[in-house]
Protein backbone atom coordinates (compact mmCIF):
# COMPACT_ATOMS: atom_id res chain seq x y z
CA UNK A 1 0.00 0.00 0.00
CA UNK A 2 2.82 2.54 -0.88
CA UNK A 3 0.20 5.18 -2.53
CA UNK A 4 -1.78 5.33 0.68
CA UNK A 5 -2.00 8.85 2.38
CA UNK A 6 -1.65 9.42 5.85
CA UNK A 7 -4.31 11.78 7.40
CA UNK A 8 -3.49 13.74 10.87
CA UNK A 9 -6.35 15.02 12.24
CA UNK A 10 -6.23 16.46 16.05
CA UNK A 11 -9.83 15.75 17.87
CA UNK A 12 -10.44 12.91 15.89
CA UNK A 13 -11.41 10.67 18.76
CA UNK A 14 -15.08 12.19 18.75
CA UNK A 15 -17.41 14.79 16.83
CA UNK A 16 -16.49 16.32 13.55
CA UNK A 17 -12.92 14.90 13.66
CA UNK A 18 -14.00 11.34 14.23
CA UNK A 19 -16.95 11.83 11.42
CA UNK A 20 -13.83 13.35 9.04
CA UNK A 21 -11.80 10.30 10.37
CA UNK A 22 -14.45 7.80 8.92
CA UNK A 23 -14.54 9.53 6.18
CA UNK A 24 -10.83 9.31 4.87
CA UNK A 25 -10.68 5.86 6.70
CA UNK A 26 -12.81 4.47 3.91
CA UNK A 27 -10.25 5.90 1.14
CA UNK A 28 -8.06 3.73 2.69
CA UNK A 29 -6.05 6.17 4.49
CA UNK A 30 -3.13 5.86 7.35
CA UNK A 31 -4.89 7.91 9.94
CA UNK A 32 -3.07 9.68 12.80
CA UNK A 33 -5.73 10.98 15.34
CA UNK A 34 -5.43 13.31 18.33
CA UNK A 35 -7.19 13.12 20.98
CA UNK A 36 -7.54 12.83 24.91
CA UNK A 37 -8.58 9.36 25.07
CA UNK A 38 -7.68 6.08 27.90
CA UNK A 39 -6.49 2.88 26.53
CA UNK A 40 -10.73 1.47 25.86
CA UNK A 41 -11.44 4.74 24.43
CA UNK A 42 -8.69 4.58 21.94
CA UNK A 43 -9.03 0.50 21.25
CA UNK A 44 -12.81 1.21 20.02
CA UNK A 45 -11.96 4.11 17.69
CA UNK A 46 -8.75 2.14 16.69
CA UNK A 47 -10.90 -0.65 15.78
CA UNK A 48 -13.79 1.37 14.10
CA UNK A 49 -11.53 2.57 12.00
CA UNK A 50 -10.10 -0.29 10.90
CA UNK A 51 -13.16 -1.63 9.87
CA UNK A 52 -14.27 1.05 7.83
CA UNK A 53 -11.40 0.86 6.12
CA UNK A 54 -8.61 2.56 7.45
CA UNK A 55 -5.49 0.77 6.30
CA UNK A 56 -3.51 2.03 9.97
CA UNK A 57 -4.49 3.87 12.66
CA UNK A 58 -2.47 5.81 15.36
CA UNK A 59 -4.44 7.56 18.10
CA UNK A 60 -1.79 10.23 19.63
CA UNK A 61 -3.35 10.72 22.87
CA UNK A 62 -2.80 14.73 23.76
CA UNK A 63 -4.17 17.44 25.28
CA UNK A 64 -3.36 20.00 22.40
Amino acid sequence: MANARKIIITGGISGIGFAMAEAFAKTRAKLVLGGIADDKVAGAVTAQMIEAGASACEIDKTDI
